[in-house]
């Protein structure tokens, strides 16, 4: 078996290939039997590794924020990557800051209700 083939293998079973070259590869499953067995031992691979106790994580694990992305990406891709008005509506939208958001919301409903009832 090629170093080709395997290679084509593995990016099809960890899902690098685009749209066309997937569907390629898929046809080459089907015919090659060398590309079978490499795509076959890609997968058991896969799966020895995703059902290790090592990797397994619990349900209620908590879940990285909205900043956590942004910070790869900008370490990945350059300070510019995120626009910096978009970070404070990350924040806002962040499930962690729902009961901030929703007191803060309140808050301003009740002054501005305050302010009316006062000049009206």
């Amino acid at each position: 078996m090629s170093d080709e083939i395997v290679l084509r293998a593995g990016e099809l079973a960890l899902g690098l290939l685009d749209e066309a070259e997937a569907q390629e590869a898929w046809h080459e499953v089907t015919v090659d039997p060398q590309m079978r067995a490499a795509y076959g031992a890609w997968i058991e691979e896969l799966v020895t590794v995703y059902d290790s106790p090592v990797l397994a994580v619990p349900a209620n694990a908590p879940r990285p924020g909205p900043q956590v992305f942004a910070n790869v990406e900008a370490a990945l891709f350059g300070a510019a990557a995120l626009p910096r008005g978009q970070r404070w509506r990350d924040w806002l939208r962040a499930p962690e800051n729902r009961g901030l958001v929703v007191t803060m919301a309140t808050a301003k409903l009740l002054l501005l209700a305050w302010i009316l009832y006062l000049f009206l």
